[in-house]
């Protein structure tokens, strides 16, 4: 006797009310970012404890003696390239932005307080400016004002006058049909995870149109998508999703009710760091008057 499968008796509820992207039964995680985030972390506190016994040593008197210009420059060469070094690992270890916000500020005073440290009275001018230049610019780097990683299309407002309802004779029709229908904004803003409107033309035709975020982790490959539909539609619906950015992903449509459907999205490889896929969603039930002009243009004899 089959299993039933434990996912198809959630579908099978009519409690549903919302989206929910079941990302982690069918995640892989792995244990490279985790164990990166610590080695970048140990790296920053030790640039921090460096820092600090250099400020001790010369405020016991132990460093006394400017360095030259070359060694000033190479300082900052190298404080430079470690503070580079261990943002970029960091970043690209999936952290949060919360994380990344906090070893970003270690590192910063990590490498003021250790250029600081080094810059003795009597040092050479122009290795002060080189030192500080270089640490500046790796700092305005770091700091710099960030815009969105990926860049989406607009996807066009819906009007609010009510648009001809199209006559669908095949899925592949419907598919295509509803790539003019999709709701979004203008941006799309990274924290907006999923944005849905739902439409009912005066025939009775009912859509649900619009977008969806699902965000893979690193080491991921699979992730489900359930749409719910509440109130359920009068029958199932035909329900189609389309990438509109993010990796390459086919998408298979598993199961369709009329409360609810659920797709399996799938990576052509794992992901190697935090990846966002968008994605349109579209949904529509032709109503009793749009399917009898259906029936009638069928039925109609061909000349």
């Amino acid at each position: 006797m089959p299993r039933a499968d434990p996912m198809d008796a959630m579908m099978s509820t009519p409690a549903i009310a919302d989206f929910n992207l079941n990302a982690g039964a069918l995640s892989r995680t792995g244990l490279a970012g985790p164990l990166v985030r610590a080695g970048v972390f140990t790296c920053a506190g030790i640039l921090l404890f460096a820092a600090g016994f250099l400020w001790f040593r010369r405020a016991v008197g132990a460093i006394s003696t400017p360095l030259s210009a070359s060694s000033l420059v190479a300082v900052g060469l190298a404080v430079a390239g470690a503070a580079v070094t261990a943002r970029f690992v960091w970043r690209r270890s999936g952290a949060s932005r919360r994380s990344t916000f906090i070893i970003s500020g270690l590192i910063t005073v990590s490498a003021l307080a250790t250029a600081a440290a080094t810059s003795l009275p009597g040092s050479s001018p122009a290795g002060l400016a080189g030192l500080w230049l270089i640490v500046a610019a790796e700092e305005f780097w770091a700091w710099r004002p960030r815009r969105l990683v990926r860049s989406v299309p607009p996807v066009p407002a819906l009007s609010r006058e009510s648009r001809p309802v199209p006559i669908h004779d095949s899925r592949k029709q419907f598919e295509q049909a509803v790539a003019d229908s999709v709701f979004g904004l203008d941006v799309v803003q990274e924290h907006v995870t999923q944005q849905v409107t739902r439409l009912v033309e005066p025939d009775g035709t009912e859509r649900v149109v619009g977008w969806m975020r699902v965000s893979f982790e690193p080491g991921q490959r699979l992730a489900s998508v359930h749409l719910a539909f509440c109130p359920p539609f009068q029958r199932t619906p035909e329900a189609a999703l389309e990438r509109l950015d993010g990796p390459e992903v086919r998408i298979k449509r598993v199961q369709a009710f009329p409360f609810g459907a659920r797709f399996d999205l799938k990576l052509e490889a794992p992901a190697e760091q935090r990846a966002d896929v968008l994605l349109q969603v579209a949904a529509e039930v032709q109503g009793q008057q749009a399917a009898g002009d259906v029936t009638a243009d069928s039925d109609e004899p061909s000349s």
